[in-house]
């Protein structure tokens, strides 16, 4: 998993190869199993950089664990977002994520992603061989 260490108490840790320099982040999760849908949210912040993923079923809830990509899946919708700076917010051209399965007090998150991303100043760019390991927090409520 992660070399990196987390700098908030409780937080886990997310590692990432960025064109190539490796980025390093806090990390924390949610899930919430309701009855219209069930949704898994990964979160990974650093100093300059934020990591947004999020799976959640559609028109009910239902098991969130296993391989997704950021295509449109039918009954799963899965969101990745990536902020480099304070300003920038991009959605990714492709993207992929492993995930064990969640839904457990006590389990943490933890899984690999990776994205390729083509913002509109930086010109293409690519997140490798990221890596996550997040304490979740289990919500029943909106």
């Amino acid at each position: 998993m992660s070399t990196c260490q987390p700098d908030a108490r409780g937080a886990g840790t997310m590692s990432w190869l960025h064109d190539g320099t490796t980025e390093c982040a806090d990390s924390t999760a949610t899930f919430k199993d309701l009855p219209l849908y069930t949704t898994f949210s990964l979160t990974g912040q650093s100093a300059t950089t934020r990591i947004l993923i999020n799976v959640s079923t559609v028109f009910a809830p239902g098991p969130i664990g296993g391989n997704y990509t950021c295509a449109p899946l039918g009954s799963l919708s899965v969101t990745f977002y990536y902020m480099p700076g304070q300003a920038n917010n991009y959605g990714p051209n492709t993207c992929a994520l492993t995930l064990n399965m969640q839904g457990t007090e006590g389990v943490h998150a933890t899984g690999t992603f990776s994205a390729t991303f083509d913002p509109p100043v930086e010109g293409t760019t690519g997140i490798m061989n990221g890596v996550f390991d997040a304490p979740v927090t289990i919500g029943n409520g909106s």
